[in-house]
């Protein structure tokens, strides 16, 4: 078979991944808009309660308190989100092909969604083209298998707002391809070229800095290659020094980005989910430590990392069991901190097998023809540090396309490797065959079928979740010629969809949003409500649950800057004081309106699972207990 004919059933093979790729996630085309998808909506129409530019739809707060007091007093952040929160990410171009978006398709979300499926399905392509330029043909079809169902693409391919994620992997990918030739060839185009790719991955998200790890891990390996070579050759730090001075097509863009960003004051403050070293160097570290293993686990066992924010709710059913103690359910610290054991144990599992995989590559590598199976160690370790980056963001499956590049070769070659050994020792029926085919069967198995399911099922969450807070919010139970005099008060939501949104979705869909809408708790547990006067009332977590103890409340504060007892935040119209905390989380807090809370200008509602039901407040003196917040169902 000529060369080109090789490479033509190799782009036909792409184009039936890419196929496969996108039905798998085809609901979520008709998901429409999502959570954060509204509010830069509202940017773009100026109805966000504070301006900002076209290019700037990342920035939902900049720091400053007086945005933060805006936000609060509309209710886009709920009252006990840090006066200083900095929730600002620099994506320009992620958000000028937003508004681009809008200015072309309106409202129409579905053109939208079209958009991101066409930068996840180019992002496919240039990897298959990076995977045939280096890999052996065989590793290169089972790697990008792997890569096209894996689970970690299909949020960005779902969600708008995340689109960032695909168009920096499209850029990043050739960008690191024109490094490679660069470096093989040391022309001066090739390196103009990846300092343009990774300018434009970086200008879609801080993303593209997750290639910064492949360009070392490549350097590296070529300096690895040097000091194996029998030629005479410098001593190690001269050529340490020419290796870090050849990196500057990729170092240049990272430095600038990172420059720009920390001049405009980008990146997360005050925030105990999404998190960076520019406020606190050692509890950043901290977390790093983390939450490291527990992304490790996502992409290399399959152990969502996605669990880490809601680890209560899955722990319910252990409890019930008597496997651990009620503690789990109302604390995250102890969900949390088995998550990462699992990640520590899943690392140290994945090191003694790169050992073995590590020796038989070297002996390959060094067989004539093996120039191309190296590749593979490099970009293993490009992908393992890949997560490095992005562990700032809350723990997600989605943060791990990009290291996939690396990760997704590695884990084919040990399938290739597995069926070709049992192939050829098939007839001695050796115990060494059955461990290679029981090992090649099982990752073949967790990477390609259980990730093809877990991704058809998260494109399915992803579809019906969204249309069902959006009909639930559309439908609040309220008199719709009054709710835009009101000020909707939402004593218990289950996520920020039912909560947040809530005026962006009524606006965005032809209802007249209300004056303000107050979120109170995000906690998933029962709050008791003691109806103390005509203008207040107190309001308790139970069962062992606190505020600010998970991760939707920790997103708006960082629960090592706790409150204090007595700490009055006010609303403009409601006034929430802090009576007991435990030092950390909060307990009890009192709520005064500045009308009596039967004032038709009040409507208090819960999250349940037909949506938000009005709650009447008791006569004073009566004590009520809420049940959990549900998600809402269709």
């Amino acid at each position: 078979m000529t060369p080109s004919a090789k490479t033509l059933r190799y782009v036909v093979f792409a184009l039936a991944c890419a196929a496969a790729g996108v039905l798998l996630r085809a609901p979520v085309l008709k998901s429409g808009f999502a959570i954060d998808d509204y509010a830069q909506l509202a940017m773009l129409d100026g109805t966000y309660p504070v301006k900002r530019e076209f290019w700037d739809l990342y920035n939902f707060s900049d720091g400053s308190a007086e945005e933060a007091d805006t936000l609060r007093q509309k209710g886009f952040f709920p009252w006990f989100t840090h006066r200083e929160i900095r929730l600002s990410m620099y994506r320009p171009l992620a958000s000028a092909l937003i508004a681009l978006d809008h200015h072309l398709f309106g409202d129409d979300a579905l053109y939208f969604h079209i958009h991101s499926a066409l930068w996840w399905i180019g992002s496919l392509f240039v990897v298959a083209w990076l995977f045939w330029a280096l890999l052996p043909p065989s590793v290169a079809y089972v790697a990008l298998i792997f890569f096209a169902v894996d689970e970690s693409h299909t949020l960005p391919f779902g969600w708008i707002a995340n689109r960032c994620s695909s168009s920096s992997l499209f850029f990043g990918t050739l960008g690191l391809i024109a490094y490679i030739r660069y470096r093989e060839r040391g022309r001066a185009w090739p390196a103009a070229a990846c300092a343009l790719c990774f300018a434009l991955a970086l200008g879609f998200g801080e993303y593209g800095l997750s290639f910064a790890p492949y360009v070392a891990a490549y350097e590296l390996w070529l300096l690895r290659g040097e000091r194996r070579s029998s030629e005479p050759r410098p001593a190690l730090l001269p050529r340490l020094g020419r290796h870090a001075l050849a990196t500057w097509p990729a170092a240049l863009p990272c430095a600038l980005y990172l420059g720009v960003r920390r001049a405009l004051e980008r990146g997360p403050l005050h925030s105990g989910v999404y998190v960076g070293p520019d406020g606190d160097p050692a509890g950043f570290a901290w977390l790093v430590l983390q939450r490291v293993p527990v992304l490790f686990a996502d992409v290399f066992a399959g152990v969502r990392s996605d669990i880490w924010n809601v680890g209560n709710l899955f722990a319910r059913p252990w409890i019930e069991r008597g496997w651990v103690g009620g503690h789990w359910w109302v604390e995250p610290g102890p969900w949390r901190r088995a998550h990462t054991a699992v990640g520590v144990v899943t690392i140290v599992i994945a090191l003694i097998a790169w050992r073995f995989v590590a020796r038989r590559l070297d002996q390959q590598a060094a067989q004539p023809g093996g120039e191309r199976i190296a590749h593979v160690r490099w970009l293993a370790w490009g992908g393992a540090l890949a997560i490095l980056p992005v562990v700032g963001s809350f723990p997600s499956s989605r943060l791990m396309s990009i290291a996939e590049i690396g990760i997704a070769p590695a884990l084919a070659l040990v399938v290739v490797w597995c069926f070709r050994d049992f192939a050829r020792r098939f007839q001695a029926a050796r115990v060494r065959t059955a461990v290679a085919a029981i090992a090649g069967a099982g990752v073949l198995t967790l990477h390609l079928v259980v990730a093809a399911e877990a991704s058809r099922q998260e494109s399915l969450n992803v579809k019906y979740s969204s249309i069902a807070i959006r009909k639930r919010n559309l439908t609040i139970d309220a008199d719709p010629k009054r709710l835009h005099l009101q000020r909707v008060v939402v004593l218990s939501a289950f996520e920020y969809g039912m909560s947040l949104y809530v005026p962006y979705m009524l606006e965005r869909h032809g209802r007249r949003p209300p004056r303000a809408c107050w979120p109170i708790s995000l906690s998933p547990g029962p709050l008791v409500l003691m109806r103390d006067t005509a203008r207040s009332f107190r309001l308790a977590p139970d069962q062992g649950f606190q505020l600010l103890a998970n991760a939707p409340e920790e997103l708006f504060r960082d629960p090592n800057v706790p409150f204090k007892r007595g700490d009055i935040v006010d609303l403009g119209g409601l006034k929430v004081t802090v009576l007991e905390t435990n030092g950390k989380h909060i307990q009890l807090i009192s709520i005064e309106a500045d009308v009596p809370l039967d004032d038709r200008s009040l409507l208090f509602v819960m999250s349940t699972p037909s949506g938000l039901r009005r709650f009447v407040m008791p006569p004073v003196g009566r004590v009520v207990r809420l049940p959990p917040p549900s998600p809402p169902m269709l």
